[in-house]
Protein backbone atom coordinates (compact mmCIF):
# COMPACT_ATOMS: atom_id res chain seq x y z
CA UNK A 1 0.00 0.00 0.00
CA UNK A 2 1.53 3.34 -1.07
CA UNK A 3 0.16 6.34 0.81
CA UNK A 4 0.84 10.07 0.63
CA UNK A 5 -0.24 12.57 3.28
CA UNK A 6 -1.42 12.58 6.88
CA UNK A 7 -5.00 11.51 6.14
CA UNK A 8 -3.95 8.57 4.00
CA UNK A 9 -1.62 7.04 6.60
CA UNK A 10 -4.26 5.54 8.95
CA UNK A 11 -6.22 4.24 5.95
CA UNK A 12 -3.09 2.49 4.68
CA UNK A 13 -2.48 0.99 8.13
CA UNK A 14 -6.03 -0.37 8.25
CA UNK A 15 -5.69 -1.92 4.78
CA UNK A 16 -2.46 -3.56 5.91
CA UNK A 17 -4.14 -5.12 8.96
CA UNK A 18 -6.79 -6.63 6.67
CA UNK A 19 -4.11 -8.19 4.48
CA UNK A 20 -1.52 -9.31 7.04
CA UNK A 21 1.08 -10.69 6.70
CA UNK A 22 1.28 -10.04 2.97
CA UNK A 23 0.82 -6.25 2.80
CA UNK A 24 3.64 -3.68 2.91
CA UNK A 25 2.92 -0.05 3.84
CA UNK A 26 5.06 2.56 2.05
CA UNK A 27 4.50 6.18 3.16
CA UNK A 28 5.75 9.07 1.01
CA UNK A 29 6.61 12.63 2.08
CA UNK A 30 5.92 14.28 5.43
CA UNK A 31 5.15 11.89 8.29
CA UNK A 32 4.27 12.72 11.89
CA UNK A 33 3.42 9.30 13.30
CA UNK A 34 5.95 6.86 14.83
CA UNK A 35 8.17 5.53 12.08
CA UNK A 36 7.65 1.98 13.35
CA UNK A 37 4.04 2.12 12.09
CA UNK A 38 5.23 1.90 8.45
CA UNK A 39 7.44 -0.55 6.61
CA UNK A 40 9.16 2.11 4.51
CA UNK A 41 9.12 5.91 4.72
CA UNK A 42 10.31 7.72 1.58
CA UNK A 43 10.95 11.39 2.32
CA UNK A 44 12.95 14.43 1.24
CA UNK A 45 15.13 17.00 2.97
CA UNK A 46 12.57 19.80 3.28
CA UNK A 47 10.69 17.83 5.96
CA UNK A 48 13.81 17.51 8.15
CA UNK A 49 12.88 14.03 9.33
CA UNK A 50 15.49 11.93 11.15
CA UNK A 51 16.94 8.79 9.67
CA UNK A 52 16.04 5.25 10.58
CA UNK A 53 16.34 1.67 9.36
CA UNK A 54 13.07 2.01 7.43
CA UNK A 55 13.61 5.61 6.19
CA UNK A 56 14.80 6.46 2.67
CA UNK A 57 15.89 10.08 2.12
CA UNK A 58 15.74 11.26 -1.50
CA UNK A 59 17.82 14.21 -2.71
CA UNK A 60 14.80 15.67 -4.53
CA UNK A 61 11.10 14.82 -4.50
CA UNK A 62 9.63 12.38 -6.98
CA UNK A 63 8.35 14.47 -9.83
CA UNK A 64 7.73 13.95 -13.51
CA UNK A 65 6.70 16.14 -16.40
CA UNK A 66 5.35 14.22 -19.37
CA UNK A 67 7.17 15.23 -22.57
CA UNK A 68 3.86 15.41 -24.46
CA UNK A 69 2.40 17.81 -21.90
CA UNK A 70 5.49 20.02 -22.04
CA UNK A 71 5.41 20.02 -25.83
CA UNK A 72 1.72 20.98 -25.84
CA UNK A 73 2.38 23.79 -23.36
CA UNK A 74 5.28 25.10 -25.44
CA UNK A 75 3.06 25.07 -28.53
CA UNK A 76 0.30 26.99 -26.73
CA UNK A 77 2.81 29.68 -25.72
CA UNK A 78 4.80 29.57 -28.98
CA UNK A 79 4.10 33.23 -29.85
CA UNK A 80 5.95 34.20 -26.68
CA UNK A 81 9.10 32.33 -27.72
CA UNK A 82 9.11 32.36 -31.52
CA UNK A 83 11.16 35.19 -32.90
CA UNK A 84 12.52 36.24 -29.50
CA UNK A 85 15.79 38.12 -29.93
CA UNK A 86 17.28 36.94 -26.64
CA UNK A 87 17.28 33.79 -24.49
CA UNK A 88 14.69 33.49 -21.75
CA UNK A 89 15.25 32.97 -18.03
CA UNK A 90 12.33 31.33 -16.26
CA UNK A 91 11.83 32.78 -12.78
CA UNK A 92 9.65 30.45 -10.70
CA UNK A 93 8.37 32.29 -7.63
CA UNK A 94 6.85 30.51 -4.66
CA UNK A 95 5.87 31.89 -1.28
CA UNK A 96 6.28 31.54 2.48
CA UNK A 97 6.26 27.96 3.76
CA UNK A 98 7.04 27.46 7.45
CA UNK A 99 9.82 27.89 8.51
CA UNK A 100 10.74 29.75 5.27
CA UNK A 101 9.70 33.39 5.12
CA UNK A 102 9.03 35.49 2.02
CA UNK A 103 8.43 39.19 2.60
CA UNK A 104 8.48 42.36 0.51
CA UNK A 105 12.25 42.88 0.94
CA UNK A 106 12.91 39.32 -0.20
CA UNK A 107 10.85 40.02 -3.31
CA UNK A 108 12.83 43.18 -3.99
CA UNK A 109 16.11 41.29 -3.72
CA UNK A 110 14.82 38.54 -6.00
CA UNK A 111 13.95 41.11 -8.67
CA UNK A 112 17.31 42.88 -8.35
CA UNK A 113 19.26 39.63 -8.60
CA UNK A 114 17.19 38.36 -11.52
CA UNK A 115 17.51 41.61 -13.47
CA UNK A 116 21.27 41.67 -12.86
CA UNK A 117 21.59 38.10 -14.14
CA UNK A 118 19.44 38.92 -17.17
CA UNK A 119 21.54 41.97 -18.02
CA UNK A 120 24.79 40.01 -17.76
CA UNK A 121 23.52 37.22 -19.99
CA UNK A 122 21.56 39.36 -22.45
CA UNK A 123 18.37 37.51 -21.58
CA UNK A 124 14.81 38.41 -20.69
CA UNK A 125 12.90 37.27 -17.62
CA UNK A 126 9.71 35.23 -17.82
CA UNK A 127 8.35 35.27 -14.27
CA UNK A 128 5.61 32.97 -12.99
CA UNK A 129 4.18 33.38 -9.49
CA UNK A 130 2.29 30.80 -7.43
CA UNK A 131 -0.80 30.74 -5.19
CA UNK A 132 1.49 31.34 -2.18
CA UNK A 133 3.30 34.37 -3.58
CA UNK A 134 2.59 37.34 -1.23
CA UNK A 135 0.51 40.13 -2.82
CA UNK A 136 3.19 42.71 -2.03
CA UNK A 137 5.75 40.66 -3.95
CA UNK A 138 3.40 40.37 -6.94
CA UNK A 139 2.78 44.12 -6.80
CA UNK A 140 6.52 44.83 -6.82
CA UNK A 141 7.01 42.49 -9.78
CA UNK A 142 4.23 44.25 -11.67
CA UNK A 143 5.70 47.67 -10.96
CA UNK A 144 9.30 46.74 -11.74
CA UNK A 145 9.29 44.37 -14.70
CA UNK A 146 9.09 46.12 -18.06
CA UNK A 147 9.36 44.79 -21.60
CA UNK A 148 11.00 42.60 -22.78
CA UNK A 149 10.47 40.91 -19.41
CA UNK A 150 7.08 39.25 -18.90
CA UNK A 151 5.17 38.54 -15.68
CA UNK A 152 2.57 35.79 -15.34
CA UNK A 153 0.69 36.36 -12.06
CA UNK A 154 -0.97 33.21 -10.80
CA UNK A 155 -4.68 32.91 -11.59
CA UNK A 156 -7.06 30.59 -9.69
CA UNK A 157 -7.79 27.43 -11.63
CA UNK A 158 -4.60 27.42 -13.69
CA UNK A 159 -3.67 23.99 -12.35
CA UNK A 160 -7.04 22.46 -13.23
CA UNK A 161 -7.12 19.77 -15.92
CA UNK A 162 -7.79 21.21 -19.33
CA UNK A 163 -6.29 24.61 -18.53
CA UNK A 164 -2.76 23.78 -19.65
CA UNK A 165 -3.03 26.20 -22.52
CA UNK A 166 -3.31 29.04 -19.99
CA UNK A 167 -0.78 27.83 -17.43
CA UNK A 168 2.68 29.29 -18.21
CA UNK A 169 4.55 27.00 -15.80
CA UNK A 170 4.99 23.94 -18.07
CA UNK A 171 5.67 26.21 -21.04
CA UNK A 172 8.52 27.88 -19.17
CA UNK A 173 9.94 24.48 -18.22
CA UNK A 174 9.81 23.42 -21.84
CA UNK A 175 11.27 26.54 -23.43
CA UNK A 176 13.43 28.64 -21.09
CA UNK A 177 17.21 28.48 -21.40
CA UNK A 178 17.85 28.72 -17.64
CA UNK A 179 15.95 29.16 -14.39
CA UNK A 180 15.87 31.05 -11.10
CA UNK A 181 13.76 29.20 -8.51
CA UNK A 182 12.88 30.24 -4.97
CA UNK A 183 13.93 27.57 -2.46
CA UNK A 184 10.57 27.28 -0.67
CA UNK A 185 9.45 24.64 -3.17
CA UNK A 186 11.70 21.63 -3.64
CA UNK A 187 9.27 20.40 -6.31
CA UNK A 188 9.85 23.52 -8.42
CA UNK A 189 13.61 23.07 -8.04
CA UNK A 190 13.26 19.43 -9.13
CA UNK A 191 11.08 20.34 -12.12
CA UNK A 192 13.66 22.88 -13.28
CA UNK A 193 16.58 20.52 -12.65
CA UNK A 194 14.95 17.78 -14.73
CA UNK A 195 15.20 20.03 -17.80
CA UNK A 196 19.00 19.63 -17.67
CA UNK A 197 19.48 23.39 -17.99
CA UNK A 198 21.11 25.84 -15.61
CA UNK A 199 19.20 26.32 -12.35
CA UNK A 200 19.94 29.05 -9.82
CA UNK A 201 18.26 28.68 -6.43
CA UNK A 202 17.20 31.89 -4.70
CA UNK A 203 17.53 31.42 -0.93
CA UNK A 204 14.73 32.79 1.26
CA UNK A 205 15.23 33.44 4.99
CA UNK A 206 14.38 30.84 7.59
CA UNK A 207 12.68 31.99 10.79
Amino acid sequence: IIAVGRRAAPVARWIKTQNAPFAVHVQIGRFQDPFATVDLLVTTAQYALPGGPNVLHLSLPMTARKPDALAAAAKAFAPLFDGALQPSIGVLVGGPSNPIKFGAKDGEKLVRDALTFAEKTGARLLVATSPRTPPEVVAHLQATLKAPHVLFPFEPGLSDPGRGDRNPYPALLASCHSFIVTNDSVSMVADAALTGREVRVFDLPVA
